[in-house]
């Protein structure tokens, strides 16, 4: 936004095209993640699904960092696709975990999803070179160490970053717009009423409860299915690999909000 506004001026545009050209990434990404799917409805209906949801553009039209780090995370997403999927190199999992920890520069609240994806990624590539039966365990070794520093090494970010993020919650800076009512009435709750554009929507709230668990309930049982039908299937590593990232993601969450309070301070989300 600095930048931006010193080449074009102070204005509404100039503090907001940093967004507006991260939306610009968002698209690219997204139409990459989703050009492999089986049919041609598949990818149009899933580009749009995820591309013309109201309350998501909304952050890529005002002058914060939301845009930048949905951007961003897109990005992370897709190469961690190729990771998975594709059965692509290690470096796949490097750059997703690179564009996460840029998102982090751009949103804090994104280091559950960067410390989640960095965790995910060193089990599968242990899984990987372990079950690689053409090199000796020496060379495993040797492979796991190289590659899981190369992996990690965008965490480096996490120096810069946690200390801001203590001495903002040192100043209660951090839970502006937060909550006391319980996890899942200010986060899941509060979402799908922004999405829906309803600040008063409590009598449906156990409704959307319903709809949220029935979607767990389904997604898993997709899962199960994918699984039962071919054990080896890639699409659905992929699958488990989006379940993980959002059971943990949540499980972070609450476990900061109960247990740590060490992020967020108690009784409060961000």
């Amino acid at each position: 936004m600095e930048l931006s506004s010193r080449l074009f001026g102070v204005s509404v545009f100039a503090l907001r095209l940093p967004n507006i050209l991260a939306h610009l990434i968002f698209l690219f990404y997204s139409a990459k993640l989703v050009k492999n799917l089986s049919s041609f409805t598949m990818i149009i209906g899933s580009f749009l699904l995820i591309n013309c949801n109201p309350f998501l553009l909304d952050f890529f039209s005002v002058a914060r960092g939301y845009g930048l780090s949905f951007a961003l995370m897109m990005g992370s997403i897709y190469y961690a696709y190729k990771f998975i999927n594709q059965k692509s190199t290690y470096l796949s999992a490097f750059l997703s975990i690179l564009f996460a920890s840029i998102a982090l520069l751009a949103y804090f609240s994104f280091i559950n999803y960067l410390l989640i994806i960095s965790f995910l990624f060193i089990i599968i590539n242990f899984i990987r070179i372990n079950n690689n039966e053409t090199i000796d365990e020496k060379s495993k070794i040797s492979a796991l160490t190289k590659q899981t520093i190369i992996i990690l090494s965008p965490l480096s970010v996490l120096v810069f970053v946690v200390p801001i993020i203590f001495n903002l919650k040192k100043v209660d800076a951090i839970n502006f717009g937060g909550g006391s009512n319980g996890f899942f009435r200010d986060t899941v709750f509060t979402l799908i009423a922004k999405t829906l554009y309803g600040d008063e929507m409590h009598s449906l709230k156990n409704i959307f409860q319903f709809v949220v668990i029935a979607f767990i309930i389904a997604f898993i049982m997709l899962i199960y299915l994918k699984l039962k039908e071919d054990k080896k299937s890639r699409q659905t590593s992929f699958f488990i690999f989006l379940f993980l990232i959002m059971f943990l993601s949540f499980l972070a969450a609450y476990l900061q909000y109960e247990l740590l309070g060490v992020l967020f301070l108690k009784g409060r989300y961000a």
